[in-house]
C-alpha cells in the first residue's frame, strides 16, 4: 500500500514559486503551453517540450546569496531555459560540435578541427548570447536579471583569477562582452584578442536562426584559434578528446522560430520611434521577490498549520458543579492511510452519493416565491369580484408562498474512533466504524459536489485526547481521502473535549449555518464532574451562538435515548437508509435558520 506524505513547509514554498514562474512564462512567451520542474541535475536544461530548472542555485563555487537573489537567480534560469524553446532549434550545435571537432593534433595545428573542449564552451557561451539577446529584447524586465545572474552566477566568483592566466582570462572575456557585462582586469593578451573579433561578436548576437549564430561561432573560432593554439601548447594544454553528447536531440520547428524573431524585431524597431522603455530595476525586482517570498510562506503556514502537531487547551463549563475547567488536547496527523479504501467504498456509495448531493443543493438553495390562484382558501382579491360577476370568473382567492434566500453554510465532522466503535452494527457483519467509515465518505464526497466546505476530525483518548486531521477545507486530495479511508477503533474518547474544540473552532466562521456533526456510537467517556448534561449544555449553548450540532448515532439503539439527552432535538438514529435520515434532519435545521415554519 502506496503511503503519501504530507508536505513539507519547503516543499510547498517550492511548489507555490514554480507555479508562479510557470504561470509568468506562459503569459510572457505568447500563451504558450509547456511543462516545467524542479531538478537536482548539474545546471538547468531545457528538451522543447518542458524546462527544468536548478532549485538549489548555491554552491561552494559562488558568493553567499540572500533567499531573494536565489529566487531571482531561478528566474532567471526559467526565463532562459524558455527562451531555448522560443528562439533555437534544438540538435545544431551537437551536429556543429560533431563536424568541426577532432582528435588529431595536427587539425589543430592547421586551424581546421578543434578540440571537443573548446567546441562546447564556444557552442554553449554563443547559443546563449544570441538567445538571451532576443529575449530581452521581447522581455526587457529579463536584460536585468541576465546582467545579475551572468554578473554573479554564470562565472562562478567572477573574475576572481582575473589577470593570473590568459587562456582562462580569454574565456571568460570573450563571453562577458557576448553577454555584454563590464570588462574586468584581465590579463592584456586576453583583451587584445577579443578585440579582433568584435565585429563577429555582434554579428553572432544577432543571428537570426541557431544555425546562423553557429556559423558565425566558426568564424570566431577560426579567427583566435591560432594565438589561443600557442598559448596552449605553452602551457602544455591536455585536452578531454571523447565526443560529448551535448544537446544531441533535435527539437523546434524552424518556421515557428523564425517567425518568433521576425516578432521581436519588429516591435523592437517601433519601439525605436518610442520613448526607451528602461530595464526593471535590480533592487525594485529583489524587494518584490523578497514580497513574494513572504506571501509564499505565509500562505504555505496557513496550509501546513492543519496538519501540524501541537497541543491547544479547551475550557469546559461544568453545569453540575457551576465551574468550568481547562485541559489540554493533542492535534496531530493520522498514523493510518488506506487510499484503496476509500475508492472502494466510495464506488459503492455512488447513486448514495449523487441523490443525497441532489437533495442537499436543493435545500441550501434559494426558493421563489409562489403565487396559488383559484384556490378555495387565501385572501379574497377584491379586484377580482367585478370580473368574476361579469365574466363567470371563479379565481377570486390568492394565496402566496413566499420563497427564501439561499444560504451559505460551512460544515465540520467530529468522529469518535475509540475502541467501542468495533462492535457489530445491528444483526449484520459490519462494525459500527466501518458504518462510521462510509458516513464520513459519503458527506465528504456529498460536499465536495456541491461546493460546500467541509472539515473532518476523528478522536480517542490515550493517556490525553488526540484529535486527528482527516480533511482541512478546500482539501480532497488523495491524502485526506487515504486519512479517511483509513480510521480504525483506537482506545477512549472523550467526547466532551472533543465537542467543544470543534465547536471553539466554527465559532471563528461566518456562515448562517454552521453545522457539526459528531458522528458517535453513544457511549461518551465522562471526567470528574461531568455528565450528559455537560454535553447538552455545550450543545444548547453552541446553538443559541448560530451552530449546530447534530450527532449521527451510529450504535446500538439501546443507547438512542440518552444520545437525545445529550444532543436534544439533533440526534439521527443512523439507519440502513442514511441518505433519507441525513436529509430530513438537515432540511429541519435549515428551515429553522432561513426563519421557515
Amino acid at each position: 500500500m502506496t503511503f503519501i506524505a504530507i508536505e513539507t513547509k519547503e516543499a510547498l514554498i517550492q511548489k507555490r514559486e514554480l507555479e508562479r514562474l510557470k504561470r509568468y512564462l506562459f503569459i510572457k512567451f505568447g500563451k504558450k503551453a509547456f511543462d516545467m520542474f524542479w531538478t537536482t541535475h548539474s545546471t538547468s536544461y531545457t528538451d522543447y517540450k518542458g524546462i527544468y530548472v536548478k532549485y538549489d542555485l548555491q554552491t561552494t563555487q559562488h558568493r553567499l546569496f540572500s533567499e531573494d537573489e536565489l529566487r531571482l537567480l531561478r528566474k532567471t534560469h526559467a526565463i532562459h531555459e524558455r527562451g531555448h524553446i522560443q528562439y533555437d532549434i534544438g540538435g545544431v550545435t551537437h551536429q556543429w560540435i560533431k563536424d568541426n571537432a577532432s582528435s588529431d593534433q595536427i587539425d589543430w595545428k592547421n586551424n581546421v578541427k578543434y578540440p571537443e573542449e573548446w567546441l562546447r564552451y564556444f557552442a554553449g557561451m554563443m547559443i546563449d548570447v544570441r538567445m538571451e539577446y532576443y529575449v530581452a529584447l521581447g522581455l526587457p524586465e529579463s536584460k536585468t536579471l541576465f546582467e545579475f545572474t551572468n554578473e554573479h552566477w554564470r562565472f562562478g566568483i567572477r573574475g576572481l583569477e582575473a589577470g593570473a592566466c590568459r587562456i582562462n582570462d580569454f574565456r571568460e572575456c570573450i563571453a562577458s562582452r557576448g553577454f555584454q557585462l563590464k570588462d574586468l582586469e584581465w590579463h592584456t593578451d586576453a583583451i587584445e584578442l577579443a578585440d579582433q573579433v568584435t565585429d563577429i561578436l555582434t554579428s553572432l548576437r544577432e543571428s537570426k536562426s541557431t544555425v546562423d549564430c553557429m556559423d558565425h561561432t566558426l568564424q570566431l573560432v577560426q579567427a583566435v584559434w591560432p594565438t589561443l593554439y600557442d598559448w596552449l601548447e605553452l602551457n602544455d594544454f591536455k585536452p578531454n578528446l571523447s565526443i560529448s553528447n551535448y544537446d544531441s536531440e533535435s527539437w523546434g520547428d524552424k518556421a515557428e522560430v523564425e517567425k518568433n524573431i521576425e516578432e521581436i524585431l519588429q516591435a523592437a524597431e517601433e519601439q525605436l520611434n518610442q520613448e526607451d522603455i528602461d530595464p526593471a530595476d535590480k533592487d525594485k525586482l529583489l524587494k518584490q521577490l523578497k514580497k513574494e517570498i513572504l506571501e509564499d510562506e505565509q500562505l504555505v503556514e496557513d496550509e501546513i498549520k492543519d496538519y501540524e502537531d501541537r497541543k491547544e487547551t479547551v475550557e469546559i463549563d461544568l453545569p453540575k458543579i457551576g465551574e468550568s475547567v481547562s485541559e489540554a488536547v493533542t492535534i496531530k496527523p493520522y498514523r493510518h492511510q488506506n487510499l484503496h479504501c476509500y475508492n472502494q467504498i466510495k464506488n459503492e456509495l455512488k447513486k448514495s452519493i449523487a441523490r443525497t448531493s441532489k437533495e442537499l443543493k436543493k435545500i441550501l438553495a434559494p426558493e421563489e416565491d409562489i403565487l396559488l390562484t383559484n384556490q378555495r382558501s387565501g385572501h379574497l382579491d377584491i379586484g377580482e369580484i367585478w370580473s368574476a360577476l361579469k365574466t363567470d370568473n371563479s379565481n377570486i382567492f390568492r394565496s402566496e408562498i413566499k420563497g427564501s434566500d439561499g444560504i451559505n453554510a460551512r460544515t465540520f465532522i467530529m468522529n469518535d474512533i475509540s475502541g467501542s466503535t468495533s462492535m457489530p452494527f445491528g444483526k449484520g457483519t459490519e462494525k459500527i466504524i466501518d458504518v462510521m467509515k462510509q458516513s464520513l465518505i459519503l458527506l465528504n464526497e456529498v460536499c465536495e459536489q456541491i461546493k460546500l466546505p467541509l472539515e473532518i476530525f476523528a478522536f480517542t483518548e490515550t493517556r490525553h485526547t488526540e484529535i486527528y486531521p482527516l480533511k482541512p477545507f478546500n482539501k480532497s486530495t488523495n491524502l485526506e481521502k487515504s486519512f479517511i479511508g483509513a480510521i480504525k477503533a483506537e482506545e477512549g474518547n472523550r467526547d466532551s473535549l472533543a465537542l467543544q474544540w470543534i465547536i471553539n473552532r466554527a465559532q471563528n466562521y461566518v456562515e448562517e449555518l454552521r453545522i457539526i456533526f459528531m458522528i458517535s456510537d453513544g457511549l461518551p467517556t465522562f471526567s470528574k464532574n461531568e455528565d450528559l448534561y455537560t454535553i447538552r449544555n455545550m450543545v444548547q449553548v453552541a446553538n443559541k451562538s448560530g451552530i449546530d450540532v447534530v450527532c449521527l448515532f451510529i450504535g446500538n439503539p439501546r443507547n438512542f435515548n440518552q444520545v437525545k439527552t445529550m444532543y436534544p432535538g439533533h440526534a439521527i438514529l443512523v439507519t440502513n437508509n442514511l441518505q433519507r435520515d441525513l436529509i430530513n434532519q438537515l432540511t429541519k435545521i435549515i428551515k429553522k435558520r432561513k426563519g421557515i415554519h
